[in-house]
């Protein structure tokens, strides 16, 4: 899928550079096109549209299987499923790389190093390869190609322990707007048809704040918290939610907060780049998971603990 590197890195370009770029590119730009996205063994085709006003607006639509969008506004997302019949909102969106201001470069370095490669060539645009190795088994790597002009990101493959690619994500198309039109970030559907359901979502967990049940008190290096929050579930019942980030990779933490009831959920999984491990602390039902290798989530596991 990859196209053929056209030239050498300039010896002039120190990678940390780029990354405060790609930072700034992602906050400042607003662009449209389509990618395809390896997941599970399986190629998704998706169309993007991004806007940098107002915060940042998203628009993301299926162009294979099941039709399916996804909007996001700041940090909320709402997710259209026509052929269900269903609308979900007051998810939220994460992505901690693009959370990362370029202040944060410095702590993301003692975790990672950055290496500028050859050019290279994709979706027809210049672009600069870039990988960001971990210093440590405590997180995977990436490859980047980056846009020459803009700086967005055109390729990003998650490299895992073996040096396996456990998941790309590739633009074949990018163009980059001055101005969108707004109705172009509108749903594709009759919102009006779909049955709404939102997932409530009480906010708990601002760093420094003593209102989260739970905490982490030795997260792996590097990682720091920043998201916490109470979801309602279906049933009626809560979960607590912990995010913590090193600035690239996150990790999420499920709590349940009813005690378990039947069989629990115990040891490591995986689907596709996301792993995941399951525990019990307190009799509490624990879900920790993150596209990081599982050392780290069972670190964060054993490391849970009930707030005094």
């Amino acid at each position: 899928m990859l196209a053929v590197p056209c030239g050498a890195a300039r010896a002039d370009e120190i990678p940390s550079d780029w990354v405060v770029r790609i930072l700034k590119a992602y906050n400042q730009r607003s662009y449209q096109g389509i990618f395809v996205y390896l997941k599970n063994g399986s190629l998704e085709t998706m169309q993007v549209i991004h806007s940098s006003a107002q915060g940042g607006r998203t628009r993301l639509v299926s162009l294979n299987g099941e039709v399916t969008e996804i909007h996001r506004s700041g940090d909320q997302m709402t997710r259209y499923l026509p052929q269900r019949g269903l609308l979900i909102e007051g998810l939220r969106w994460s992505n901690p790389f693009f959370a990362t201001v370029p202040e944060d470069v410095s702590r993301v370095a003692a975790h990672y190093t950055f290496k500028v490669g050859a050019d290279d060539r994709v979706a027809g645009r210049e672009c600069q390869r870039v990988e960001v190795q971990p210093r440590d088994t405590l997180r995977y790597g990436y490859r980047l190609c980056v846009d020459r002009e803009t700086a967005l990101i055109l390729d990003a493959q998650l490299i895992g322990e073996r040096g396996q690619v456990r998941q790309e994500v590739m633009f074949t198309r990018l163009q980059v707007e001055d101005r969108l039109d707004p109705a172009l970030l509108e749903p594709g559907m009759n919102v009006a048809a779909l049955k709404r359901h939102t997932v409530k979502t009480h906010l708990r967990g601002a760093p420094g704040s003593d209102a989260r049940t739970w905490d982490v008190v030795e997260p792996p290096a590097g990682y720091r918290l920043v998201f916490g929050g109470a979801h309602s579930l279906p049933d009626g019942g809560e979960q607590e939610h912990l995010i913590y980030s090193d600035g690239l990779s996150a990790i999420s933490v499920f709590i349940d907060n009813e005690l378990v009831g039947g069989k629990p959920i115990m040891g490591q999984t995986s689907r596709g780049s996301m792993n995941a491990y399951g525990d019990v602390r307190e009799g509490h039902q624990v879900l920790v998971l993150g596209e990081v290798p599982y050392p780290a989530l069972r670190a964060m596991a054993e490391s849970l603990r009930r707030r005094p």
